[in-house]
């Protein structure tokens, strides 16, 4: 599941709604962090076309 939302988030291709992706505000503002597994998050950040990944953990 993992590989396949890194792989939708590089191509640009918009997250399906069971991911829960939303944008995040205070400390990790500009970042948005999706589901990867109910308890499974991954915060990520897209700027001038470059995916970072930063921070993956359990909820």
């Amino acid at each position: 599941m993992f590989n396949l939302v890194v792989e939708n988030l590089r191509n640009q291709i918009p997250l399906d709604e069971k991911f829960k992706d939303h944008a995040l505000v205070g400390e990790y503002k500009g970042c948005r962090e999706c589901h990867i597994k109910p308890d499974v998050l991954l915060v990520y950040r897209i700027q001038n076309n470059v995916l970072t990944l930063v921070r993956l953990g359990l909820f």
